[in-house]
């Protein structure tokens, strides 16, 4: 054997050329030495492997010479054959036992029981085992819980209200920094209006089996859209400079006339000026109502001045009509009702040509062209008659509304048809060709209320936003809906200043100039609360010529 090892080129292959003899031979020569080394091998894989028992049967050292290799991986059950002196295998049974016997309770599959540690030892038939192996049950370690699922934060956005739900064993939420939103343990939520805007750090805890895992989430929050806004005043000195704001109130015998215009956020932005202009006026001696708005072109540099222009000349027409010598118009309230129609309509007309006139003197005057000052005009003329009812003249180029509202009725006596032009946003102004006969013929219209009407008029900063589209203009219920609106306004001790305010009201999208002008009759302010049982809105188009 040490010759064997000698002869060879490497001492780790020897074992490799030795025969069945020489293994045997080997065995023989050093029983104490191999017992020696099945002991301690055992002793090292009982301490290491201890969930894994390997009942095995290894021949003994002292077996005969032409016993069976005892380096085969399996050794069979051997019994002497009768016609000879040798130990012959014995033939195996269908459902042979084999000598070395895994014995293990497990649920592994086979295929895992065989890549076990457990085979390793089985190959290896010098490990003597003991005379009873013990039985090992190998158990399952118990399943860990499954971890809470965490979802990104949607996004919140500042001054609205945001509600998100966490993981049922999330505990201990603070935000970094304080943000505006509350966390409440009993419904776990986060809930709340955000006062402040960008990244908020959210930390909790998340219960996980006996573990806390401490968590991290990142919301972003939105700013407001109306924060984005700035609001730069205009240019005091520039020229035909205006206020940016302003609103105005007449008491009438029969109500009150108020209007408002303010500065839209587009041009408060970059600090540019209103372009919308009104004004509301009462003829004492006859009774009459004015109210005219005008909305000057984004596109003309000097609009603002256009639209101040034509409302003031078309004021100061009629008044000069009214205050002529040449007739009574101080009982015009007692003429009949075609004669009133017939007056109402020649003072329209004539306030129109007039209109147009002073826009044209206007631009020679200022020597800039008569496009930079293109502007809307609509207005009203309202008189109550002695037998109750009342007549209303109404004229209107551009866009915008003008509505003869009767609310004790939820009835819309009369709506103008706005001019929309062959693209979005496009509209007619006041040109020359608006002066003809047939263009005012088109234009004017008279109607006859029964009883004291409100007047609604507004420049398309304010009926864009409200009714959206030209066929909701005519919808009843669009106008039930904004006069509950302006309940809140008229019923302050300052209407027209309260009305001023209304008008910032906010709209995605709707940031133009904004003007509306009213007259309402005395008794809905007598009666601020709104009647508890209101018909149906309806619209009506008789009496109109």
């Amino acid at each position: 054997m040490k010759k064997l090892m000698n002869t060879h080129d490497s001492w780790r292959y020897w074992a490799n050329d030795l025969s069945e003899q020489d293994w045997l031979d080997f065995v023989q020569e050093n029983d104490a030495v191999v017992q020696a080394f099945i002991s301690a091998w055992q002793t090292f894989y009982d301490k290491n492997y201890p969930v894994t028992t390997v009942s095995i049967q290894v021949a003994t050292p002292n077996a005969p010479k032409n016993h069976l290799n005892p380096a085969t991986e399996l050794i069979a059950l051997t019994e002497k054959n009768e016609s000879s002196s040798e130990l012959m295998p014995i033939r195996q049974p269908e459902n042979p036992k084999p000598v070395y016997e895994l014995q293990q309770k497990t649920d592994l599959p086979l295929a895992e029981v065989a890549n076990s540690p457990t085979e390793l030892i089985a190959l290896n038939p010098e490990i003597r085992q003991p005379e009873n192996p013990k039985t090992v049950l190998l158990t399952k370690e118990p399943a860990m819980p499954i971890a809470p699922k965490i979802t990104p934060l949607p996004n919140a956005r500042c001054g609205e209200n945001y509600l998100v739900t966490l993981p049922e064993s999330a505990q201990d939420v603070v935000f970094k920094p304080d943000c505006g939103l509350t966390w409440d343990a009993a419904t776990q939520r986060i809930h709340g209006k955000p006062t402040y805007s960008g990244d908020v750090e959210v930390r909790y805890s998340l219960v996980y089996g006996d573990n806390v895992i401490p968590t991290r989430q990142t919301l972003y929050i939105n700013p407001n859209p109306r924060d984005l806004w700035k609001n730069i005043p205009s240019n005091e000195k520039a020229r035909f400079a205006k206020p940016d704001v302003f609103c105005d109130e007449i008491d009438t015998i029969e109500g009150k006339l108020l209007a408002a215009r303010v500065r839209g956020r587009s041009h408060a932005h970059v600090g540019t000026h209103c372009d919308d202009d009104f004004t509301i006026r009462h003829h004492l001696r006859t009774n009459l109502h004015l109210i005219a708005v005008s909305d000057g072109a984004g596109s003309a540099e000097f609009s603002r001045l256009g639209s101040q222009v034509v409302v003031d000349a078309v004021a100061d027409t009629v008044w000069e009509l009214l205050d002529s010598q040449e007739a009574n118009f101080t009982i015009l309230s007692q003429f009949d009702l075609d004669n009133c129609k017939r007056v109402l309509i020649n003072l329209t007309t004539r306030a129109v040509y007039c209109a147009y006139t002073s826009l044209h003197n206007a631009a020679k005057d200022e020597q800039i062209p008569l496009k930079q000052l293109s502007c809307t005009l609509l207005f009203a003329l309202s008189l109550p008659m002695e037998n109750g009812q009342w007549l209303t003249a109404t004229y209107s180029v551009g866009d915008g509304a003008v509505a003869i509202w009767r609310p004790e009725k939820q009835q819309l006596d009369f709506v103008s048809k706005s001019d929309g032009g062959s693209y979005s946003g496009e509209t007619k102004f006041l040109t020359v060709e608006e002066t003809t006969k047939d263009s005012l013929t088109k234009r004017v219209r008279c109607i006859v209320s029964d009883d004291s009407p409100v007047l609604l008029l507004m420049t398309d900063g304010v009926s864009d936003p409200k009714f959206e589209t030209d066929a909701q203009l005519s919808n009843p219920q669009r106008w039930a809906d904004l006069w509950a609106e302006l309940q809140t306004p008229l019923r302050n001790t300052q209407p027209e200043k309260a009305l001023e305010a209304w008008l910032d009201f906010w709209s995605a999208g709707n940031h133009d100039d904004r003007t509306l002008a009213l007259f309402v009759p005395s008794v809905f302010f007598r009666q601020p609360e709104r009647l508890t049982e209101l018909p149906s809105p309806s619209i009506r188009t008789e009496n109109a010529s």
